[in-house]
């Protein structure tokens, strides 16, 4: 059951991250704001934006416009609860676990961000190298170790 909560968890929460990588460069909100098509902007239900299920169920396309979505979006979702369960298998929750689970999000949404915009935002950046640095001190060691 624990297997199949985090697979859940973490592909919706790479769906969220998805969404922060398009937004957040071009200034866009993401938190409070429905999901909509990226093509007609209309607002998506629910069961549109149930991650890898919605895409498979509905063929890769958008069910408002019948665009196809873009293949990243899938892949993304389909492998971060196979790469989080991997985790969980080696590390169980444990630091560790958190500390991977925390840099694999981070770059997870510099690799959405420069897939669309080829453009890292600094102020993201910033906060990573924080945490880094943040996380090496707890464990005692350097950045350069």
């Amino acid at each position: 059951m624990i297997y199949f909560l985090l697979a859940i968890y973490s592909a919706v929460f790479m769906s969220f991250i998805q969404v922060a990588g398009e937004c957040f460069p071009v200034k866009k909100s993401f938190l409070f704001r429905f999901s909509e098509c990226n093509f007609c902007q209309k607002t998506l239900a629910f069961y549109h934006i149930i991650p890898v299920f919605s895409f498979l169920f509905f063929r890769g396309k958008s069910r408002c416009c019948e665009r196809p979505i873009p293949i990243i979006y899938f892949l993304m979702e389909l492998v971060t609860p196979i790469y989080i369960l991997l985790l969980y298998i080696q590390f169980s929750f444990s630091y560790s676990f958190l500390l991977y689970y925390i840099i694999y999000f981070f770059l997870a949404f510099f690799f959405i961000t420069d897939i669309f915009y080829l453009y890292v935002p600094n102020s993201i950046l910033i906060v990573f190298f924080c945490v880094l640095a943040i996380i090496a001190i707890l464990y005692n060691q350097t950045l350069m170790d």
